[in-house]
């Protein structure tokens, strides 16, 4: 993870900051699942423990997220999956958790919440699920303008 990210993420972990309704600094996916994390904060003293949502083959959580066990996790085989333009033949073999480049947050992480909880997961874009992201980012810049 880039420094100015980890910076960030302590800086929201710290006691002066913490649990409030954060932008998500960070997207993680794991490739060839629908599992995804959004994480808006790590632990200062802990860091291996950061907070934000996440959702699994259980659905979707919001809480504490232990990155040594997200490090450790492999997803299916993805060759010949339309992913060779990203990743090498080794690296789809056994797929690992990886930040999205391209993410960039457009609302705080209780917006994506609300929409992962009406969706059954999470929704980071348009692409993902239009109606329910329009609905929602409209009524949270409603909110604040």
């Amino acid at each position: 993870m880039p420094k100015t990210l980890r910076k960030k993420l302590l800086e929201n972990g710290s006691e002066e900051h913490h649990g409030k309704d954060h932008f998500p600094v960070v997207k993680i996916e794991l490739m060839g699942t629908k599992y995804t994390w959004l994480l808006t904060e790590l632990n200062p003293t802990k860091q291996n423990i950061a907070f934000g949502l996440y959702n699994d083959m259980s659905g979707v959580h919001f809480g504490k997220i232990d990155l040594d066990e997200l490090a450790k996790m492999r997803g299916p085989d993805c060759n010949g999956k339309g992913y060779s333009f990203i990743f090498t033949k080794e690296e789809l073999a056994a797929p690992v958790p990886y930040q999205d480049p391209c993410f960039t947050a457009e609302c705080p992480i209780s917006v994506y919440k609300d929409m992962a909880e009406e969706f059954g997961a999470i929704v980071t874009g348009r692409d993902d699920n239009w109606e329910i992201w329009r609905r929602h980012t409209r009524n949270w810049q409603k909110k604040n303008q």
